[in-house]
């Protein structure tokens, strides 16, 4: 009887501790198309994260994050793009070099309709105090993280 309880335990403490994505994490610079570029996340334990990319300058996006078992969902807060957007496919002429409606467009530029959130689901393959492992469900792509100090 005690061993079923014990690993029932076991159990409950892994996923307690795998809901527990708190600090900041950043990965080491690799070399693509943009230069070189890092990802840091920032998880404020609370549903709250910040992502940054870095390269030359920094991007900065903000949302809110979820953990479920070994799934982490972030979801993007709304950013309005409408307007780059549309001055692209004035420029382009886009209606009529691809047939593509205004919104058509839009969802193949940014992969969102206009007025979606952006969704990005990944696989936690291991949480550590240090380092978080990540995979992305979409792309299938590996992301190694450690845990920054400061």
């Amino acid at each position: 009887m005690k061993f079923p309880i014990l690993v029932l335990l076991s159990l409950f403490n892994v996923c307690i501790y795998g809901q527990n994505i708190e600090g900041k994490f950043c990965g080491k610079r690799k070399k693509n198309f943009m230069g070189r570029v890092s990802l840091c996340l920032e998880f404020n334990g609370k549903g709250r994260f910040i992502s940054e990319i870095i390269t030359d300058v920094v991007i900065v996006e903000e949302g809110d994050y979820q953990v479920s078992g070994d799934r982490l969902i972030l979801t993007f807060d709304l950013i309005d793009h409408s307007e780059f957007v549309r001055e692209s496919y004035n420029l382009f002429n886009i209606k009529e070099n691809e047939g593509l409606s205004f919104e058509e467009y839009y969802n193949v530029l940014l992969g969102v309709k206009i007025g979606e959130r952006e969704i990005k689901k990944i696989i936690i393959i291991n949480n550590e105090k240090e380092k978080l492992k990540l995979k992305s469900l979409r792309t299938k792509k590996r992301i190694r993280l450690i845990k920054n100090s400061s």
